[in-house]
């Protein structure tokens, strides 16, 4: 569900709260390191010696400033996580996200560790060039990474873009039509230059990749123009005639056509399938007048039916054909011939 922007601050602030926090403090550590060294190596100085003193001070530095490069590292990709998901919303971006997530903490990586030897540098002369050297390295590094992202992902763009293109001068597929597309029906809602977006009968959407979608088989039976029956079965008993029950079926679609004010039924063949032993299994093959679901028009043809034959639908009726009498059939129990 979208949030609106205050949210999504209040969000990363909470977030990003208790890693600004660690930051905060390990920077307050460091300013008296930094102002104070010479107080801070003299006063150990008396107790554990000059030499033993300087160690301690630049361990004291050292664990304080990696300190600090974490706590940059861990806030670079706490923002980097919150951007990731607000792009996987966006379905044309969606591919690239984990790609860019991964250059990211690279990224956050390699600066924590700049941040901690910068840090360092300042009290110790020999690192600074090192330093420098990692920056120039670091800047480097990004400039390609960048490319590299933008190589990848504008394949994606162009491809899908150029594929909206033709999917639209060709006439593929129009908006509002019925696929069927990996065994499932599906309902075109809408054509973009990034992506097409379907509906299934549930009513939750598909986003697919223009690229993907141009390269995918799919059919379209019950399309603009398509000749594709919907065709049910249903069984009556042999008191009901063909006849008849062409008649009453001709009936209720009719009615069904009045219903709305447009016809939903074009067509219309109504086929005796088989005999069965006590009933006449029917099919009745209808062909809808506009892009339609399957299932929904099976289920008004179902409901149709149901009210216009009732329970005969379900209940077989026992014949009783003519010259059938006792004798042929057997005695009946206690009986003798």
């Amino acid at each position: 569900m979208p949030h609106s922007v205050e949210e999504e601050l209040k969000l990363a602030a909470r977030r990003v709260k208790g890693t600004v926090a660690g930051l905060a403090a390990s920077l307050l550590l460091l300013v008296p390191l930094y102002l104070f060294e010479d107080a801070i190596v003299s006063s150990l100085a008396v107790f554990i010696g000059k030499a033993i003193a300087e160690a301690v001070y630049f361990s004291l530095l050292g664990l304080t400033s990696l300190s600090a490069s974490f706590y940059t590292y861990k806030a670079c990709t706490t923002l980097t996580s919150l951007l990731m998901d607000r792009l996987s919303e966006k379905p044309s971006l969606k591919p690239a996200v984990p790609l860019l997530s991964m250059v990211s903490k690279v990224l956050a990586l390699a600066l924590a560790l700049t941040v901690a030897l910068w840090l360092l540098s300042v009290r110790i002369s020999f690192l600074y060039d090192l330093v420098q050297g990692m920056l120039a390295s670091l800047s480097e590094l990004a400039s390609t990474l960048i490319a590299l992202v933008l190589a990848l992902q504008v394949k994606e763009i162009v491809g899908n873009y150029i594929a909206g293109l033709i999917i639209k001068a060709s006439g593929l597929v129009d908006e509002g039509e019925f696929l069927r597309l990996s065994g499932e029906y599906v309902r075109v809602e809408k054509i973009n230059y990034a992506y097409t977006r379907l509906v299934n009968r549930f009513g939750e959407e598909i986003c697919v990749p223009n690229l993907r979608f141009l390269l995918e088989s799919f059919r379209k039976p019950y399309s603009r123009g398509s000749g594709r029956y919907v065709e049910l079965r249903f069984s009556l008993p042999y008191s009901y005639s063909p006849d008849e029950v062409r008649k009453r079926v001709k009936q209720l679609l009719e009615r069904y056509n009045r219903t709305y004010s447009s016809p939903r039924v074009r067509s219309y063949r109504l086929l005796v399938l088989d005999l069965a032993s006590y009933s006449v299994i029917y099919e009745l093959q209808v062909k809808p007048s506009r892009p339609v679901f399957p299932e929904s028009l099976k289920s008004d043809m179902r409901q149709l039916l149901l009210e216009e034959f009732g329970e005969d639908l379900a209940t077989p009726t026992i014949i009783s054909l003519p010259g059938w009498s006792e004798s042929a059939s057997g005695p009946r129990p206690g009986q003798t011939r």
